[in-house]
């Protein structure tokens, strides 16, 4: 048996010293970098549950809200119908044909305009023969083809138009039509109430 020189016993001692190192330090790595991974996964994870309950309690509090508002306008709407369907009911028969009268009449009902922001009549054919407040630009107009004098025009009952951008104010609007009738049921005239959809206090806020 031949032993090694005594020489190089500090060398093998020295190389397995480093290898245990290392091993040590790759260990170490090996272990920080898994504990590294679970931390992260649970984080992950918990961002995930609380994303997803932030997401749901936002979606409900915006339902609420949409509710709320749907809620509003409905209400809105119904009191401009009542309004103009009391206002048609009052009308005296005789200014039915009467523009100018017409005209002085419902100038005299401004109460309306805290419900409605315009009031317009209209013929059986469709000519705007009143409005308030007065606009020069639209004398002797025509919405003959407007949906919501048709569809009045047709069922003689009240309809609340579908939103449409107005031609003289080219913003959104809704119109609450309701029919002025005959004593014998002859259409005379439509009463419109005219609601600009921005304006702050309808859903412009």
């Amino acid at each position: 048996i031949v032993l090694p020189d005594s020489g190089r016993l500090p060398r093998v001692t020295a190389s397995i010293s480093s290898f245990r190192l290392g091993l040590r330090a790759k260990l170490s790595l090996a272990i920080a970098a898994g504990l590294i991974a679970i931390t992260s996964s649970g984080a992950y994870l918990v961002w995930r549950m609380t994303s997803a309950q932030i997401y749901r309690e936002l979606g409900g509090y915006h339902h609420d809200l949409v509710r709320q508002v749907a809620a509003n306008l409905d209400g809105k709407l119904r009191i401009a119908r009542t309004s103009l369907e009391r206002i048609a009911l009052a009308t005296p028969p005789e200014i039915a044909d009467q523009p100018d009268a017409m005209q002085r009449y419902i100038e005299d009902k401004p109460v309306m305009l805290g419900f409605v922001d315009r009031i317009v009549v209209l013929s059986k054919s469709g000519e705007i023969v009143a409005h308030v407040p007065r606009l020069e630009s639209v004398g002797g107009h025509s919405m003959a083809d407007a949906e919501y004098f048709r569809h009045v025009l047709r069922t003689r009952k009240p309809y609340v138009s579908k939103p449409f951008r107005g031609p003289d104010a080219g913003q959104p609007v809704v119109h609450v039509a309701v029919p002025y009738l005959s004593e014998q049921g002859e259409l005379k005239l439509v009463f419109a109430g005219v609601l600009f959809l921005l304006n702050p206090d309808f859903i412009g806020q």
